[in-house]
């Protein structure tokens, strides 16, 4: 994963930052040298004890306790697959609103249907 653009630290930079840490002793004095807040280096320097490392974590939630149950989400793919309706029409049936149905199709892969197979060129 790459660096977020506007970071103070790339990976290098942590990297050093951490290992200032371990020669120095000091928190604050590695902050101090990298231009960063303390609770920053105290962030990175946990997260390289912890054996966790020292790139960026994805902001993606762990869990996402709202989103449509599996075998609703497979109710939604299956009224696509046999209609080839959209998503409108798809929350009519299926009772969701239709952001959550396009969501869903879109998350499954099935939002757009497959472009017909076109005739071969004839060139002259």
């Amino acid at each position: 994963m790459s660096s977020h653009p506007k970071a103070r630290l790339g990976l290098a930079g942590r990297q050093a930052m951490v290992s200032m840490i371990e020669r120095e002793g000091s928190i604050r004095a590695g902050a101090r040298a990298f231009n960063v807040s303390p609770a920053t280096a105290k962030k990175w320097w946990d997260r390289h004890r912890s054996g966790e490392g020292l790139c960026d974590r994805s902001s993606r939630p762990h869990r996402s306790p709202r989103m449509l149950a599996a075998e609703e989400q497979e109710r939604i793919c299956e009224v696509r697959r046999h209609t080839g309706w959209g998503p409108r029409l798809i929350a009519g049936v299926v009772h969701r609103p239709h952001s959550t149905v396009h969501a869903t199709l879109r998350r499954h892969g099935c939002s757009r249907r497959p472009r017909p197979r076109r005739e071969e060129v004839r060139r002259y």
